[in-house]
């Protein structure tokens, strides 16, 4: 990795976001942001400008994490993470740009090639 990244976890799953949060930090690979909810994430957006995005679909909000990546465009790269099948969520995945898409539970080796 050429240079430390910025980038925003959004999941509502603290002990799930922490613990990817740790692997990051433990490689050297940038700064992470953790939010929960969909308004926190916009709020760090704003602010810090992520680079990546590794954004939960199922949220407990009002929002979810496909709703805030339709609200949001300058991430270089975008990683979906849900419990889910993607074919569950065909219709709504058509009209976002995303790079990946993994099913949890995350394996770290997994999500961190996809950063590469």
């Amino acid at each position: 990795m050429s240079h430390a990244l910025k980038i925003l976890i959004l999941e509502d799953e603290m002990i799930e976001a922490l613990s990817l949060k740790m692997e990051f930090e433990t490689r050297g690979m940038g700064e992470v942001f953790i939010a929960s909810t969909y308004k926190k994430a916009m709020e760090i957006y704003r602010k810090e400008a992520p680079e990546v995005a590794i954004v939960d679909i199922n949220l407990n909000d009002d929002k979810n994490g496909i709703d805030f990546i339709s609200a949001t465009s300058t991430f270089n790269k975008v990683i979906l993470l849900s419990g889910y099948r993607i074919d569950l969520y065909e219709e709504e995945l058509k009209q976002i740009s995303f790079d990946h898409y993994l099913e949890k539970p995350i394996d770290a080796e997994q999500l961190v090639a996809c950063l590469r």
